[in-house]
């Protein structure tokens, strides 16, 4: 009579293996990066369209000013005046907020995003065009962040508008942003 336990064995190590996956683990799985860019608009300015980026969702423009998509973001443009600022989502409960690290790295190029957590910061930071920060989103993981890069490609004042080119890696707590 044949055994069964190896074939069991190997159906319940497949739920770990996929979980493992999913994370985004980096031992040996595929980095899943995205490169996107968008408009998003002050918060507290004249366009309808969205004022906030999700990149802990897949890149997304969001309004976390909606009840519905509150929390909902890790980076929203505010504007006064001339100045434009991104300002990080808040910590939630223990949970620490997005950060931004200012960063001299190309986006064309980024490397792997800084995962030290000291070194991004959590408050409002005001914007240029050709600026570019690492970002380390608000955790989406159980604890984990993912990592992205941004770089700020035009402002618009007068239609508090901003346009930002975005590279993330979409698995969980893996600092890669480029193959």
């Amino acid at each position: 009579m044949r055994s069964v336990y190896p074939a069991l064995a190997a159906l319940l190590l497949l739920p770990a293996a996929a979980a493992l996956s999913a994370c985004g683990d980096s031992f040996g799985v595929e980095t899943v990066l995205r490169s996107d860019s968008l408009v998003l608009a002050s918060a507290n300015g004249p366009s309808t369209l969205p004022s906030a980026l999700d990149i802990a969702n897949g890149v997304l423009s969001t309004r976390p000013e909606l009840p519905a998509q509150a929390g909902l973001f890790d980076l929203q443009v505010r504007q006064s005046g001339n100045v434009f600022t991104l300002v990080p989502s808040p910590a939630t409960g223990s949970l620490r907020g997005a950060g931004l690290q200012l960063t001299t790295r190309d986006i064309a190029n980024p490397g792997n995003a800084p995962r030290e957590v000291d070194t991004y910061t959590r408050t409002a930071q005001t914007i240029a065009v050709g600026q570019t920060y690492f970002v380390q989103t608000r955790p989406v993981c159980g604890t984990a962040s993912k990592y992205g890069m941004l770089k700020v490609l035009a402002l618009k004042a007068d239609s508090g508008l901003v346009t930002l080119k975005v590279v993330s890696n979409q698995g969980c707590d893996d600092e890669r942003l480029e193959d």
